[in-house]
């Protein structure tokens, strides 16, 4: 038996994400035509997913080769450690960043921030239980919500299997898509005495956007059982077919052409009940075709991109330190739109920006490499050496 080793590739693919995640989170020219590049997906989607694989491995891995207790453990520790990183983002966005925009009059940060500058006391309450969730600090949040119920979605898979617990998550897609999302809202403020709309509850459906964790979840479980498999699985033969590979890039061609012919809203601004298809919010059903062919085609051609190692070997250094990463480039965002000044600008002092947020990203991968390795190293679960297939 062999130990669990980081699969550069995966990190990679991380790093990739949270590279496009900033050029479209910092505030400037470039990012709306760099924002999605890849056709009607962003980068959210692929963090998502990649996260939810990662942790479905792990968490099954050590469940097998310790106990399902020692999952839940290590499941609760990593919720607890992004709640820290996400609470010490809302006390540097309230307790430093909105007071600074006061003085420079960035508007835009102070509207980010607007119903905590209403009702400070209430809206930094809530926002503690994640219930309130401004723009940009609103993907930890879910994040911490979906790693808290993953413990009782991996029981439900163990002892009902995959399909079940997958069943009963496109069932609350499907009735995201309907609005099951407010009117939930309604009755938890109603009987917790929140006060914060659902519009501050952050951009991201949660009911929508299991899907993408339980699929992650399920399907970095499918990887660890099936670690010591001499062939694939029957859902992965599928996925591989020569078929799906096909229709797979027809469709990410198709969105890919569309995005760059239209630009993000599909049908502009003529026909708007048609773009909630593509909602990225909600998830709508033709943005999930889209994820789903890239997935396809990532897992056919990703081994061959992953021996470019002069690409692969810096985007695997921010991947491998996703969470400070993720957290240098919120907080080099919220600068931007306190200093900068609003409306257009020279595009040199957005590509300045820009560069100088990924060397601050670049730094902290580097310090949380050389923190890990003064501190005692985390168990390592034993698993099959043909893990990394």
């Amino acid at each position: 038996m062999a130990t669990m080793q980081r699969r550069q590739d995966l990190d990679a693919l991380r790093g990739l994400m949270l590279v496009l995640m900033t050029i479209t989170h910092f505030p400037g020219a470039l990012s709306e035509p760099l924002g999605q590049p890849l056709g009607f997906v962003s980068s959210a989607e692929g963090f998502v997913v990649l996260s939810a694989f990662l942790v479905g491995r792990i968490a099954t891995s050590l469940a097998l080769r310790q106990s399902p207790a020692r999952a839940t453990r290590w499941l609760r520790l990593r919720a607890l450690k992004v709640y820290a990183v996400h609470a010490g983002l809302l006390v540097l966005l309230f307790g430093a960043l909105v007071p600074l925009a006061r003085e420079t009059g960035a508007q835009d940060l102070l509207n980010l921030a607007g119903y905590y500058r209403g009702q400070p006391g209430r809206a930094f309450a809530e926002s503690l239980v994640l219930a309130y969730n401004p723009p940009l600090l609103d993907i930890l949040p879910m994040y911490v919500a979906f790693l808290a119920l993953t413990p009782a979605l991996l029981a439900l898979a163990r002892k009902a299997g995959d399909a079940p617990a997958l069943a009963a998550s496109l069932v609350v897609w499907l009735a995201s898509q309907f609005g099951a999302g407010p009117q939930l809202w309604s009755l938890l403020t109603a009987a917790l005495d929140w006060k914060a709309p659902y519009a501050a509850s952050g951009a991201f459906a949660w009911l929508a956007w299991q899907l993408l964790w339980v699929g992650g979840v399920l399907a970095g479980r499918v990887t660890a059982v099936r670690a010591d498999a001499a062939s694939p699985g029957a859902f992965e033969r599928t996925l591989a077919s020569r078929r799906v590979v096909q229709a797979a890039v027809v469709v990410a061609l198709l969105f890919f052409t569309w995005r760059h012919a239209v630009g993000q809203l599909p049908f502009g601004t003529a026909h708007p009940e048609l773009d909630a298809a593509f909602d990225k919010w909600r998830l709508g059903p033709l943005r999930l075709l889209d994820v789903a062919a890239l997935i396809v085609l990532l897992r056919r051609w990703g081994p061959v991109l992953a021996r470019e190692r002069w690409l692969v070997v810096p985007l695997a250094a921010l991947g491998s330190a996703s969470l400070a990463v993720f957290a240098t480039h919120l907080v080099a965002c919220l600068l931007a739109l306190a200093l900068l000044p609003a409306g257009p600008r020279p595009l040199a002092v957005d590509v300045a920006g820009l560069a100088l947020t990924f060397a601050a990203m670049a730094l902290a991968a580097q310090a949380t490499r050389a923190v890990n390795r003064r501190v005692v190293p985390a168990p390592r679960v034993a698993v099959s050496a043909r893990t990394d297939r």
